[in-house]
């Protein structure tokens, strides 16, 4: 009895709200068609309205997403009943997504279009060299030539020798910023 009943409400609000798959598909081509000339109408008039026009720019946004939603749900529902069945519904599909994701042509710096995929691929290879490779003038080799060098030669020569025994006990036991030693913390 309550199963007849929601099956019964269910039928009614679908009536309602929902049309039958061709019936919205007509009726959505129509309102957008409508809606395109409206907007080219209101765009073309003498004196512009800016509220009809973004009213207008508005509806068809929505009618195109509504229509959009409604493929997409009907070839999710496709999918699911046909996709994974091994069928011709999958097979052609399979074959649809290789066509599109397949690169068929691609251009080369010089402009030329390469067709054959051995030359696509080494257009892509070279193309990622040169993104890759150093040009010969990169930043830091301006910037070095631009810096004089302040530090001496015999200070350097002091700055690289490594540090005599005494330094190492001097800086060992030498207090630190916080009044401690080395030493304390082990």
């Amino acid at each position: 009895m309550r199963i007849t009943k929601c099956r019964h409400s269910i039928s009614a609000w679908s009536k309602e709200f929902h049309t039958n798959s061709k019936e919205f598909h007509t009726n959505s081509k129509k309102l957008i068609l409508e809606l395109k000339d409206s907007l080219n109408t209101a765009l073309t008039a003498h004196i512009l309205n800016d509220e009809l026009i973004y009213v207008l720019n508005l509806k068809l946004l929505k009618a195109y997403k509504d229509e959009e939603e409604f493929w997409r749900q009907h070839s999710r529902l496709m999918w699911l009943t046909l996709g994974d069945k091994n069928t011709s519904f999958f097979h052609v599909v399979t074959k649809g997504r290789r066509a599109q994701n397949k690169i068929t042509v691609i251009e080369r710096a010089d402009g030329t279009p390469v067709f054959e995929d051995d030359k696509i691929a080494a257009a892509i290879g070279a193309y990622c060299q040169d993104i890759f490779t150093s040009s010969g003038n990169s930043a830091l080799e301006i910037v070095i030539k631009a810096i004089k060098p302040c530090i001496s030669t015999d200070t350097n020569e002091k700055l690289i020798q490594p540090p005599s025994p005494g330094e190492i006990k001097e800086a060992l036991f030498a207090t630190g910023p916080d009044g401690f030693s080395a030493s304390f913390f082990h």
